[in-house]
């Protein structure tokens, strides 16, 4: 994977013992773990536990920042060409979904 994939700025974290690296930021609802500064990421605002070595938390963070950075470098004129192709291609509006959730109502064993 290291052959396809620079990993160079990413954070890792453990996880069943070993040193991972998330592929998508890691959810983090209402912890306050969205902050401003030099202490996080560069593309989603999540705190880094060692900025000094990392810039991302994830690799969809690091892949985003860089898609960020080609854009920049494009000529305006060439831009105004693709947006109108994007806005012309439209996406299913209709995703199958589940017609019933896979959890119902826990029923309790009998006591005899």
């Amino acid at each position: 994977m290291e052959n396809h994939i620079d990993c160079a700025k990413i954070q890792p974290y453990k996880c069943n013992k070993k040193w991972v690296v998330s592929l998508t930021p890691l959810p983090h609802n209402g912890s306050g773990s969205l902050i401003e500064g030099d202490g996080a990421c560069n593309v989603c605002k999540r705190k880094l536990t060692d900025p000094d070595r990392f810039r991302f938390c994830s690799i969809a963070c690091k892949v985003q920042a860089i898609a960020g950075k080609r854009s920049l470098i494009r000529h305006p004129a060439s831009e105004v060409g693709t947006s109108e192709k994007r806005e012309g291609v439209e996406q299913p509006e209709n995703q199958r979904g589940r017609k019933r959730n896979r959890k119902g109502v826990p029923h309790r064993a009998p006591l005899f």
